[in-house]
């Protein structure tokens, strides 16, 4: 079976992540090829290249005529099965229509809750998913979504679809991410944290639509005890780091850029905070979860990111809320067995694996 796949981003994210767990998971137990559209400048180029995989580079789709020309090129010659699109808009109908005109399967994948672009742009994008969408559904072969919240989203003006799409569950290397008490220590030293301290973290992208400003804000409030540990990098640095000295926060705040091993750091931090507008499954929230950390939400959040009873959702209009759990939270409890709740939740990377490959097998048997 040869699969094309769509969608890798430019930066390290967590659809990216997803992706290539997915696959690596994949490729041990199925005989299936991977190959890869991808943008010249992605750093996931880099990844696909240690991994000995297939791609083609592709122009951006702004520049349609030579993304026509390039994509119509590589399907017609290669002898695709399937073509995995991953997306959160429903803009870009010409690669359907290109997979449906060679006869390629069209598996459709959802990792969000809203339109993430912003300003006119938005407004565009909006106008066209209104205009290509009867056209754009009809085209899905097997639809697939991250969540329940993604699948109304993405599949809700299409009852059809809506109700056959399947959810595969955000999966993670759920062993990597058991609490591990020598690890914490280590960890918190290498941060600069104090016995004493109570660590909050965020991890991700640092953009607005994560809001991480908000936590800025309420750690002002708290007392000098608690410190905020960020992890990720983005457009939004140069104000958060604007506040953090504006604000006498320097000595309480730590930004600690891209990390590999987000796994071990995990052990060092006492309560995960997620204050987003809008967000899919997002990683960081399960893996939090797995290695025993409390975990703070946004109430715009869905309530699928509660696979354990460590997450309690907040209004994210309400300062006072949020300041209130924050400092009546119980720390003093068991976190090594986490991890073991989060997989019986079915959000391991091979049970992943293994309902992806379910549906395609499925849907295979029975184009037959």
């Amino acid at each position: 079976m040869k699969i094309l796949v769509d969608g890798l981003p430019d930066e390290v994210g967590g659809v990216g992540t997803l992706i290539m767990d997915l696959i690596l998971s994949i490729e041990k137990r199925y005989n299936v090829m991977f190959f890869f559209l991808i943008h010249e400048k992605s750093i996931y180029v880099e990844k696909l290249k240690l991994g000995n995989k297939r791609y083609f580079f592709i122009p951006k789709l702004n520049y349609v005529k030579s993304y026509i020309s390039c994509i119509k090129r590589i399907m017609a010659e290669n002898d695709f099965d399937y073509i995995w699109i991953n997306n959160t808009s429903k803009v870009n109908i010409l690669l359907l229509e290109c997979a449906n005109k060679n006869n390629i399967s069209i598996i459709m994948h959802s990792h969000g809750t809203n339109n993430e672009e912003k300003g006119i742009k938005k407004f565009i994008f909006l106008i066209i998913e209104n205009i290509n969408s009867k056209r754009f559904y009809s085209l899905i072969d097997i639809p697939f979504s991250c969540s329940k919240d993604s699948a109304n989203y993405f599949y809700g003006k299409c009852q059809e679809l809506h109700d056959k799409v399947v959810i595969i569950n955000n999966g993670i290397k759920i062993s990597e991410y058991k609490f591990e008490e020598t690890v914490r220590q280590k960890v918190r030293y290498e941060v600069g944290l104090k016995e004493e301290d109570i660590a909050l973290t965020m991890i991700g992208r640092l953009t607005a639509v994560k809001n991480q400003i908000f936590s800025l804000k309420l750690l002002k409030k708290l007392d000098d005890k608690f410190k905020l540990v960020l992890f990720g990098d983005g457009e939004d640095l140069e104000i958060l780091e604007k506040f953090v000295m504006n604000n006498q926060l320097s000595s309480r705040v730590f930004f600690m850029g891209m990390r590999k091993n987000i796994s071990a750091y995990l052990n060092g931090m006492d309560v995960f905070l997620l204050p987003s507008f809008h967000e899919g499954i997002p990683f960081s929230i399960i893996e939090a979860q797995a290695n025993g950390i409390s975990c703070i939400v946004s109430d715009r959040l869905s309530k699928e990111l509660a696979v354990s009873d460590l997450v309690s959702f907040c209004d994210i209009e309400n300062y006072e809320y949020w300041l209130e759990k924050i400092c009546s939270l119980n720390l003093n409890y068991k976190r090594e067995q986490y991890y073991k709740i989060v997989k019986a939740n079915g959000f391991s990377i091979e049970q992943s694996a293994d309902k992806f490959m379910k549906e395609v097998e499925r849907f295979r048997r029975k184009s037959k």
